[in-house]
């Protein structure tokens, strides 16, 4: 998705370009334009995906162009961002057939939501949006499949929510709410059970084990161990040894 951002402020453009966090979303931000009568020819031009142009611009207004666009049947989506809060100039807008009229000061997260709704309408909804639809149970059942099965493996939060295709923020809420713990407890609940069974059935050192498990400090492994099972690693394949004696 191309996104042309049009202010005759290059600062203001800047900041546009910063808040909608567009090359991280996948998009491509292309050069700056102006002038309303420079975005229009570009958008005519090189037919960007989105333009996010200020209400007030030199030579053509964003209503204007979002007008041009409309009369001329081009497919760019248009967000209007505007000082101006009388309806009148929204009302417009809308007529004109542009997506979104954001106000100033610009804020983030409508920034971002508005774009998102504009990607969705082009490509379709993310598997984060349809996941979102999903019962959370689909959803934390995918991950516990794929931990249960990678757990010895160097995995954390960010990987198990890669392989599920949503952000690691949405997996860590739903998982938290389903199972009331974290996605990287899970794993070291799993890895500490790992651990009881190389502590009683082979000779590896508990250095040895902790590093099999990615635990590279070995007193962090053995605090969670403790955690786990009220006794230190040490203490826990001793007392094996013991009870086997008897």
């Amino acid at each position: 998705m191309r996104v042309l951002i049009a202010d005759d402020e290059e600062r203001i453009c800047e900041l546009i370009q910063f808040l909608g966090n567009f090359q991280e979303e996948g998009m491509e931000c292309l050069p700056f334009a102006k002038t309303g009568k420079e975005a229009l020819e570009r958008v005519e031009k090189e037919l960007p995906d989105l333009l996010i142009t200020d209400i007030k611009m030199p030579v053509f207004s964003g209503l204007h162009i979002a007008k041009e666009i409309a009369r001329k049947k081009l497919s760019t989506k248009v967000i209007i961002v505007s000082a101006f809060s009388d309806f009148s100039y929204a009302k417009e807008g809308i007529q004109a057939g542009v997506s979104d009229y954001l106000l100033k000061p610009i804020k983030k997260k409508e920034l971002q939501e508005s774009v998102r709704k504009i990607k969705e309408e082009l490509t379709g909804p993310s598997l984060e949006t349809m996941m979102k639809d999903m019962p959370c149970s689909h959803l934390v059942s995918l991950s516990k499949k794929f931990i249960d099965r990678h757990f010895e493996e160097n995995i954390g939060l960010e990987e198990v929510a890669e392989h599920c295709k949503v952000s690691a923020s949405y997996l860590s809420t739903q998982f938290k709410k389903e199972l009331s713990l974290g996605v990287n407890k899970y794993i070291s609940g799993l890895r500490m059970e790992r651990a009881k069974l190389l502590l009683a059935e082979t000779n590896l050192s508990i250095t040895e084990i902790a590093s099999r498990l990615f635990y590279y400090d070995t007193k962090y492994f053995s605090k969670c161990f403790f955690e786990k099972m009220g006794m230190n690693p040490k203490d826990y394949r001793n007392s094996l040894h013991e009870n086997r004696s008897e």
